[in-house]
């Protein structure tokens, strides 16, 4: 088995210049002694702002299935944080997604799933925008002076899918998603998760930090203990 851990100096911090190797060779630190993740990563308030500013707004996230948004005006929002994204199949059959806020105060523009919209539309000042993120309409335009719609748009969010997901990114450079998620489509074709559908969606709140639960679900260590049927 090869083992690959994470080089860090010693205080935690990420070395970079310790990478070496190829992707099938064991890297980094010792493995014969624990590789120990500070516990402030976990509860460090200070750690939570850095992921919110240089992770979540840099990674490919998935935001819904495309069961969601198959039809045109569906739309689904994704909240990310603070952030908020709204996701929407429009006129033209095209799937795009935009950051959930009016050009004019910020207000969210939808909130939670649905379908049939046939415009994006704030309900605080009514300013509306077309399925294609486009301004067309400001109520009582004559107040606010020369307003181009052309210079209003709602700001673009990256959006892509792979088999039956939808993932977004709010950062404009980010590499591809196929190029995001590297092998991880062949080594799961075996699932033929092109045939799943998604019937149901549980929200389950966990008072805790996120990394806890990505990684109570992610190792199988504990299959023993919890699933020993399996």
């Amino acid at each position: 088995m090869t083992v690959t851990t994470t080089p860090t100096h010693g205080d935690g911090a990420l070395d970079p210049e310790r990478f070496t190797g190829s992707a099938m060779e064991p890297v980094g630190i010792d493995i014969d002694a624990p590789v120990r993740v500070p516990v402030e990563r976990y509860h460090s308030v200070e750690f939570a702002q850095l992921e919110r500013e240089r992770l979540w707004p840099k990674v490919w996230v998935v935001a819904c299935s495309l069961d969601h948004v198959a039809t045109p005006g569906d739309f689904f929002e994704l909240r990310l944080g603070w952030d908020s994204v709204l996701i929407v199949r429009g006129d033209d059959g095209e799937l795009r997604a935009f950051q959930n806020a009016c050009r004019h105060r910020g207000n969210a523009i939808c909130q939670g799933s649905g379908s049939g919209l046939t415009e994006l539309r704030c309900v605080y000042h009514r300013w509306a925008w077309d399925l294609q993120g486009r301004l067309r309409e400001i109520p009582s335009r004559k107040g606010f002076g020369v307003v181009r719609n052309e210079e209003l748009p709602l700001f673009p969010v990256r959006v892509d899918t792979w088999g039956p997901l939808v993932f977004v990114n709010l950062d404009p450079d980010a590499e591809p998603l196929a190029d995001y998620l590297e092998g991880v489509p062949d080594d799961i074709a075996w699932v033929r998760p092109d045939e799943f559908r998604c019937t149901y969606v549980t929200t389950t709140p966990v008072r805790c930090n996120w990394k806890v639960v990505s990684e109570g679900f992610s190792e199988t260590y504990h299959i023993k203990g919890l699933h020993r049927e399996m």
